[in-house]
């Protein structure tokens, strides 16, 4: 087995091939495509020349077996990319790793001060290797929750035992205050992003103080659109009159989807519209797993039942003292959150 580290955009580049073809092995999401990795660098992180690529491959018999999609960060950390906007991070491999030994190897190969594992599902493969070796200096906590629903094909919300009569008559509730409404699924076998008119949303949702300034900004916009080129992204989009009022980014890896970014003005209940216009489309001809992604937002939560499960951090220190000093301030940090909550 041997493990080499790719630092160079261009090394990156052409991992696409072998990497995409491990992709289809393995039971992944999007986020793990070597589509999302490299254009997340390029478009969001490549610009910053204080992040250092790292990415980790492990090979056996001259094939890529593994891949860690890392980068080291401004503060030194080694973390995966674009972490903070992937609702699940996690290792491609084919192969039993010992994780120890590869830890190991790359403390004494690479220049870090501390190793964010964020936004792991329990069932992960990098979960399920740190799991098996009682490592030094490890911290785990739960970093967030995610919620997902599998419907069976059929006519929706009849295929699907968890919706009583109560949510059926949402549902229809939501529908008729929608009517006047066209719904639509974009795909790039079919239709151009229609970049001008979420530009005019995007813009129109700041202005108005619905999203934050930095809200959908120009690179994540440029990552955008080249997932939905590479057809690993298609748009659940609701208009009237042309324009546009909702769209969902949705990532698609096989049966499975995944409701990535919302992008909707004050229209009442025009965004469950969306969803629930969604659903009932894709799972009418077969089985589908919908995930509603990160996040506790009451108005997936309330609306559709889903599944909640949570998310794990693991951070992983040199030294004693270092996981000491973070334990102090991941305890401080819970104590401010839970006042801040009860004081709104």
């Amino acid at each position: 087995m041997k493990i080499r580290y790719v630092l160079t955009l261009n090394d990156f580049k052409s991992l696409e091939d072998k990497w995409e073809k491990l992709f289809l092995e393995l039971n992944l999401s999007v986020f793990q495509s070597f589509e999302f990795n490299f254009f997340s660098w390029v478009q969001e992180f490549k610009s910053n020349t204080n992040n250092k690529l790292c990415i980790v491959i492990i090979e056996k018999d001259n094939s890529i077996c593994s891949i860690f999609p890392l980068y080291i960060d401004t503060l030194k950390r080694l973390r995966f990319i674009n972490d903070n906007h992937i609702d699940f991070c996690d290792i491609l491999s084919n192969i039993d790793i010992d994780i120890f030994y590869v830890l190991d190897h790359i403390k004494r190969n690479v220049s870090f001060h501390s190793i964010h594992f964020k936004n792991l599902k329990s069932n992960s493969l990098l979960y399920i290797f740190l799991n098996r070796k009682s490592l030094k200096y490890k911290h785990i906590n739960t970093s967030d929750i995610y919620s997902e629903l599998k419907i069976s094909k059929g006519v929706f919300p009849n295929n699907d035992l968890r919706y009583t009569s109560k949510y059926k008559s949402e549902f229809r509730r939501v529908k008729k205050i929608n009517k006047e409404y066209k719904y639509k699924i974009f795909e790039s076998i079919s239709s151009r992003l229609p970049i001008n008119e979420l530009t005019k949303l995007r813009d129109y949702v700041v202005s108005n103080n619905l999203r934050n300034s930095s809200f959908l900004d120009s690179n994540r916009l440029l990552l955008i659109e080249e997932l939905y080129k590479s057809n690993k992204l298609v748009l659940s989009v609701v208009e009237k009159d042309s324009k546009i009022h909702s769209c969902s980014f949705i990532l698609k890896s096989n049966n499975n989807y995944l409701f990535w970014i919302d992008l909707y003005d004050n229209s009442k209940l025009i965004n469950v519209y969306n969803y629930i216009s969604f659903i009932e489309l894709i799972s009418v001809n077969k089985d589908v797993c919908i995930s509603f992604g990160r996040g506790d937002y009451s108005y997936k939560t309330k609306n559709f039942n889903p599944k909640k499960k949570k998310l794990i951090e693991v951070t992983i220190f040199k030294n004693n003292f270092s996981l000491l000093l973070y334990s102090f301030y991941v305890y401080v940090y819970k104590i401010v959150r839970y006042i801040y909550k009860k004081i709104i």
